[in-house]
Parts: C-alpha cells; structure tokens; sequence
C-alpha cells in the first residue's frame, strides 16, 4: 500500500523569500505583485511534483509570539516589514485559500511550531510528511517519515543530507545552533564560535549537555566565551527548538484541499496582472450553451426581421470574418434582441457533407433595410467598425444609434483589455469563450467553416449577450449629466465609429508607377552607401548584422563603447550610432542606410501590394481603442508614420494622389499643443503671444535669448521650437541638450530662463506632477482620464516616465478630443456636397479629403471655419490649408 503524504509549506518563509529574489512586479495600478506570484508560483511546482498529496500553508501571526517573551531581543535586528510585502500578504492568502488550500495561521505561536506540531501528529497517523521550507531550524525534525524540500535550490534533506550539511543528525541541530548563534533571529550563541568549533565540540563532548558539562576544560579565548555564555546556551537551544506541541484549533482532517474558487481566482489573476494563469483558468472553463433560432433560409429571415421590429429594446449585433481586413466576407452573424437570439450563417459550408447552407449578404441586407432605416433603433456591438464597413459596402446606413461596447470599455477604463470576454469578465464577472478557445491560434486557427454553424452560434451569441450586457453597465455606470465618460463617449467617441467606416471605405489613391521608380532609386542609393560604409571600414561586411557592426566599429576602428547590450555586448542602437557619427563618418552612413531602408520597405515597397484588387484604393484601419491619450491610430498600413521632415518622407506622400478631375485638400491645426498649454496653464505670455498672433517660437526665442524678436536669428528660432516643443513633453535638461548638441548646463540654462518667463507653464507641470501622484491619472479638457500607473512606482526611471506622460497628456489627450470633434463637424459640411467631397485620412493634427475640382473653393473655407470652431479655448485655434494633386503638395 502506498504511503499517503502530507506537503506542509513554510508559507511565511516563502514569502520574504520570494519578495527579495524576484523583480519588483506590478499590476496595472502599480501595485507589488512579485512575491504573490513568486509564492503562489512555487505553489504550482509543488503540485507537479507531489500531485496525490494533499498540501497546506502555514503563516506567522502578526505580532510578538511565545519566544518573545522568553527573550525579548528575539528578531530584534529585523527591521519593519516593508510596505510593498505587507500589501501582497492579504491578496496572497486569499488566493491560496481560494486555490483549495488549507491556510491556517494560529495566533501566538510562529509557522515554525503550528508545523512541526502537525508534522508529529501527522506521522503518528502513518502519513509521510514534507516539509517545504528554506529555513535551516528545520532541519532538527527530519526523521526516517519527515523529510526537507528546498523548492527555490531544488534540494532534499533526508537524515544524511542533514549530516552532510550541517556536520551532525538531526538531533544535534538544536545544539549546534545553540553554539553558532542564529543572526537572522537574533540569537547570539557564543561569541567567536563558528561552525568549525561548534562541531569540534559536539564531536568531542557528544552534544550540548557534555559541551556545557565540560567547559572548564576547553581552553583559550572561545573558552572563556563559553564559559561567559553558560547560563544563556540553554535559553538559546529552547529559542533554536521548534515546539512540536502547540494547541492546534483544527485537526489533521481540517487539512484537506477544498474546492477551488475559479470565479475569484479569474478576477484577481486578473487583477494582479497574471494574464498567463488567468488564461490558463479561462480555458479549463465550461460554458453553458445558449438558445438561439438558426437563420438559414430567406423565409426565416424575413421572420427574424418581423420579430426584431416588433421587439423594443436595443439590438445586439455582432459578425464572424476569418479576417478583420478592408473586403473580408461576413461568414456569420449573430443578433440578440430581448429574449430572442438569432443566427445567420452567411453563405457557410459544413464540414460533414459539404453542403452550402446560410442565406447570401445581399440577401440579408435586402431584407435588413427596413430595420436600418428606423431612426429610433439603438444597435449594440464590439469592433462595429468592421461591421458597419460591409454594411456600408452594400449602400446600406444605419439610421438608428450605434454603440460600440468596446469604445466604450476605453473612455472607461482606457487601452488594455477590450475584447468582449475580457471586458465581461473585468465589468460584469462573468466568463465567455475567448476567440482561440473556440477557432484556434497560430498555425492550428480553423476557418468559419471547419469551426461548423452551432460552435459559431454558440460562441457569437453569447458574445452578443455579453455585449447588452455591457451596454446596461456603462449606461447605469454613467447616469448623471455632469458624468464625464458620458460626456465623451456621446460627444466624441460614438459619432467617430460610423465616421472611420466611411474613411476606410473610401480609401486612398496611389501611384503605384511613381512608387516602383522611387524603390529603384532608392536601391541604388542604398547600394552605394553599403559600398561607401565598406570603404570607410576597410573591409566588406554586412550592416544588417550587429555581431559584424561591433566588430567593426569598436575592433577593427576602435570607437569607444558608449553603452553595452542586455547580454553585455557593444551597442550598434540608433542613439549610439548618432552620438558616434560626431566622431567618425561611418556610424552617419549606418543611419542614412537604416533609415532608407526601413521607408522603403515599409511604404514604396508594401504600398502597392496593400492595394484592393477591387477598388484599386489602399484601405487602411484606424483604431479608436489602442493609444493612452485617446489618439486615432493607423495600420494595415500606418500612414501616420511617413515622416514629413525628411526629403525621403515628403517624397512618399507624393505617391498619394487624387482621383481625375479631383484634388487633395489639407487642414492641420498649427501648434495646437501649444495652444492647450496656453489655455491649461493660463500663462500670461503665452495667452498673450497666441492672442496677438504672434510667432510664440521667435517670441520664445526673444525672452529666452533676450534679444528683440526683430533681432531673433533662425537658429535661436529654431532653438526655441525645440523648447517650447520639448518642455511640454516633459523634456529633461539632459534630453533638451542631447536635441540642441548643447552642454546640460547650457539646457538648464534655457529652460530656467524659459520658466522665467512663463512662470503658469512652470507652475502647471508641478501642480500636474502633484494630482497625478494622488490620483493616478491626468484629465483633458473635456474630462477624460488618462491613468499613469507607474506615477508612483519605486523605479526613478519609470517614475520620470510617467512624470513626463503626465505633463503631456492632458495636452495631446486634448488635441485627441479636438481633430476626433472636427472630424465630426466637417461631416456636415461633407453632406452638402455629396459623393463630391469625401474624408479620406486622419494623420495627427491633419484632415485629408478628397474633393472635385468644382466645388474645392467654396469647400475648403467651410472645413476650415468648422474645424476652429469645434472648441472654445482662451487662445485662437488657428487651421492652416493646401491644396494639391498630391499629399506631399499640401505642407
């Protein structure tokens, strides 16, 4: 039969351990995590290796305990717990308990004893017991049923390896420990007796008794110490002796696993950032299978039309694509309304016999019109975008509301976790399929198809559930007039979704030819400066390469090494090589060559290939829900990305160009952060430089240099941009005189004689600094929280970053709010002038439209007036305007 085991962790031991050998972890809001997860990582470990046995965890009471009052210096050279442990103790313990395990923390009496208490009883009972633990005093209980696991140096004590570590059994420990003294707890033992004596001792008189017996005898100095210790060695031994008869207040039966709480452990996993174990649990869920009516023919479709029309309430809408890219197939669709659900498959074939079943998508959009055209419908979904485009597509408009759940989980919470299943479970608690349990990941993703009709229904319409559900909770969480997520999500955010729909749709136009011969000249460029980089070298070598680089810039020219690798290696880093290309030609010939490449590989080269075969437009994705600050981005491809001050980026944008009979038009917001910072800050001079309309960098440029502003040189100008661009981004001294290749003390200089005279600025940043350190987050103008998680983290330099953000943020979170409100109110201008005129890119502070060359004049002093009315501020917005056949002709 086989032995039943026990596993009793030194729980308490574990934790300080865990806290001072792994990284100081996070969660989002900056609270430590390291020694939870270090702790509940060994945990697991643990249950690997010992899967039939059951396990408990012990901790230390808070306060003193039996050995205090014994002696009182007991732990007295430990200093207080420090803060960032004694948070993770609660959290911890909860989860522990809420994995199964049995936690018991007995008041008076240290781990130490409550273990060795159960571990005696446990082995009367015929149990082997393990104790897991790193402390040394344990070592005194091993006997031939109690063994030692050290989890963190993957070691085992038995009898021999006590001996072999200590120098005696387990019996002796308690007086070898006695003698040597325990610095960690404060016990003295004889002063100037090590291991050596200690052991020469007990070898010789046997064990403590005989040593103490004996100490007359023992000459020299360690003697005399001995003999000034005699009446402490026992007081010492009964400190260094684990109590193996503590009143325990539960049984050996108490010990058993309990069932695990999956619910809690979701959220705080969650919570704690653990998003590998939170997964890992996700995965291991049931879901419960929904009811739902199959859609697969037209009369069935016009039923559900009937249905939903005759059904108050909001709409849930939600569709199924293999891919989320401009022209992908709507495959399945799922609508929830009240208490009825819906499941179209669009034109889908099964696996088992092949045959096509599913109405077509113009089918359903025929028979949708109807419904689209209700003013008073509210429809609800998750990335509606995509949807909406498909719909678009088809000359169908929803004339109802539309609210995305997804956009409205970022107004809340911010960029992060939007996926429906993880919104659900943040939000409201609760657990639906992620979209790789159901259709795979990687190279094992299965198609629509091979996933099969009910497995999509399953998986889309609890989504759609989950997604009223959403709603509910976002419009109950913003009651109130004053509520500022209500605010802009309603003002700013959902108008945007429909908006980028259209955009997209509508796409951009390039020249492929011109593109074609730009990447011809642009190798032959690339060709030469490889061959001018082997000429400076002396020897041919392959730039792509950072192992051949290091060998060529620091041995073979002997540069000095400015900064080194993770892996301690020479850095070839961008930043190296700019500081390196002061002192030698060849690190500027590396960076014109990166540089060069990389445009031409990500834009002349991947722009033709990113043109539909169908529209012979290119149709990139903006992104409502991914930047900190509320900033649209751009991919598939990012064109927010072409660089406009370099000769190479501007020619790029000549690439993108208007259809016949047409031209591009531009309106940019001119220096629209500083303009914020004017308003925010209320600074005198800046209000006043704005106001009268004057040039704020040759005004910076004065009052920093003190000279006139007539007399202002184009370098003091072009100094002045740099800080009046650099202090807003939080800029260091160190960073501004890396910028103007200037001294720190010549930066310094500039930015004490700038605060001087925009004092509001300096007194903005530190009042910013000090909210966002009490909060955690910065607002915009409209109310938008921008959350700075690591505003108060130990780390000086992710600190300063987030100091930084702060000053920032609410100025670029405000320009977010202003080109997302102009987008909205050029729309009414675009109305006017149908399929005349049409919003084709948003890039930073730019508008990009599309208009026939009939209506341009009369066009563009409409969007420009529109665009500097959207908001209020204490200084004029100001919009300036261009005109071309090309994106690079209009700056």
């Amino acid at each position: 039969m086989v032995q039943k085991t026990l596993v009793l962790v030194d729980g308490s031991g574990y934790l300080f351990r865990a806290f001072h050998a792994l990284p100081p972890l996070t969660n989002a809001e900056g609270m430590p995590t390291g020694a939870v997860y270090g702790v509940l990582n060994m945990l697991r470990r643990l249950a690997k290796q010992y899967p039939d046995a059951d396990t408990a965890v012990f901790f230390d009471p808070p306060g003193k305990t039996q050995r205090h009052d014994l002696f009182p210096d007991y732990k007295a050279n430990r200093g207080s717990m420090p803060e960032d442990l004694v948070v993770q103790i609660k959290p911890l313990q909860d989860l522990i308990r809420a994995q199964g395990y049995p936690l018991n923390v007995v008041p008076g009496y240290e781990a130490d004893d409550v273990i060795a208490t159960v571990a005696k009883k446990a082995c009367e009972s015929g149990l082997a017991v393990v104790i897991v633990t790193g402390d040394k005093d344990f070592a005194q209980l091993v006997d031939g049923s109690l063994t030692l696991v050290d989890t963190m140096y993957n070691k085992h004590y038995d009898r021999e390896s006590v001996k072999e570590k200590f120098g005696v059994y387990p019996e002796h420990v308690t007086d070898y420990l006695a003698l040597v003294g325990d610095t960690s707890d404060n016990i003295p033992g004889v002063e100037k007796v090590g291991p050596k004596t200690a052991l020469k001792w007990l070898d010789t008189y046997g064990d403590l008794a005989g040593v103490i017996k004996n100490a007359a005898f023992i000459s020299g100095k360690v003697g005399e110490n001995l003999r000034q210790s005699l009446e402490n060695l026992r007081l010492y031994k009964q400190l260094v002796t684990i109590d193996s008869d503590v009143p325990l207040p539960f049984s050996l039966v108490d010990l058993s696993p309990n069932q695990p709480d999956d619910k809690f452990l979701q959220e705080q996993y969650l919570h704690l950032g653990f998003k590998a174990w939170h997964k890992e649990l996700q995965s291991q869920r049931s879901y419960s299978q929904v009811a739902y009516m199959l859609v697969s023919k037209p009369a069935q479709c016009q039923g559900m039309v009937t249905v939903i029309s005759q059904s108050p309430g909001p709409i849930a809408i939600l569709g199924l694509s293999d891919t989320k890219h401009y022209g992908a197939e709507v495959n399945g669709l799922a609508l929830v309304v009240g208490k009825h659900a819906f499941y179209v498959p669009i034109a889908i074939k099964q696996n088992e016999d092949n045959q096509e079943i599913g109405i077509t998508w113009s089918e359903l959009v025929g028979f949708f019109r109807p419904i689209l055209q209700q003013s008073d419908r509210l429809w609800v979904g998750v990335d509606v975008k995509t949807l909406l485009r498909r719909f678009y597509e088809s000359g169908a408009i929803f004339s109802g509301s539309i609210y995305d759940v997804s956009v409205m989980g970022y107004v809340q919470a911010g960029p992060g976790r939007l996926s429906l299943p993880a919104m659900a479970l943040d939000f409201l608690k609760k657990s639906i399929p992620e979209q790789e349990e159901v259709f795979g990941k990687g190279a094992k993703v299965k198609t629509v198809s091979e996933v099969g009709v009910d497995n999509c229904a399953q998986y889309l319409i609890s989504h759609a559930q989950q997604a009223l559900a959403l709603y509910d909770y976002f419009s109950h969480l913003w009651t109130g007039e004053k509520n500022a997520n209500a605010k802009i999500y309603d003002k700013v955010e959902k108008p945007l979704v429909a908006i980028l729909a259209q955009m997209e749709n509508k796409g951009v136009l390039i020249d492929q030819d011109y593109l074609v011969n730009m990447s011809q000249g642009m190798q032959k460029r690339l060709v030469k400066l490889e061959q001018d980089a082997h000429a400076q070298a002396g020897v041919d070598f392959n730039l792509a390469s950072p192992k051949q680089l290091q060998e060529v810039l620091y041995d073979r020219l002997g540069l000095s090494v400015l900064e080194k690798t993770p892996t301690g290696m020479p850095s070839t880093s961008e930043s190296v090589l700019s500081q390196l290309a002061e002192i030698h030609p060849l690190p500027g010939l590396l960076l014109e060559h990166r540089s060069l490449a990389k445009l031409k590989s990500t834009y002349v080269d991947a722009l033709p290939r990113c043109v539909s075969p169908v529209t012979g437009r290119v149709h990139c994705a903006f992104q409502q829900t991914v930047t900190a600050t509320g900033r649209l981005s751009c991919t598939d491809p990012n064109l927010q990305n072409i660089p406009i001050r370099t000769e190479d980026g501007r020619k790029i944008r000549q690439a993108f160009i208007a259809s016949a009979r047409s031209c591009l038009v531009g309106l940019d917001y001119s220096q629209i952060e500083l303009r914020i910072m004017a308003h925010i800050s209320q600074d005198v001079g800046l209000l006043d430089a704005f106001s009268r309309g004057a040039d704020v960098h040759r005004r910076t440029a004065s009052d920093v240099f003190g000279v006139s502003e007539d007399s202002v040189s184009s370098e003091q100008r072009r100094f002045a941009k740099v800080i009046n661009f650099g202090l807003i981004y939080g800029m260091s001294a160190y960073g501004l005189a890396r910028q103007l290749a200037v001294t720190r003390d010549q930066a310094q200089g500039y930015i004490d004689a700038y605060f001087q005279q925009y004092p509001g600025v300096k007194q903005y940043m530190q009042n910013t600094r000090d909210f966002a350190r009490e909060h955690g987050y910065v607002e915009t103008l409209l109310g938008r929280k921008l959350y700075l998680p690591d505003i108060n983290a130990q780390q000086a330099p992710l600190r300063k970053q987030a100091e930084r953000a702060a000053i920032n943020a609410p100025m670029q979170g405000t320009a977010s709010e202003l080109i997302k409100l102009s987008m909205h109110a050029v729309q009414r201008v675009l109305s006017n002038y149908s399929n005349k005129a049409f919003l084709i890119l948003q890039v930073h502070d730019e508008l990009v439209f599309e208009v026939d060359d009939s209506i341009v004049e009369d066009f563009m002093p409409q969007v420009k007036h529109a665009m500097e009315s959207v908001m209020q501020l204490k200084v004029p917005l100001l919009v300036s305007t261009g005109m071309g056949s090309t994106w690079g002709m209009l700056h």
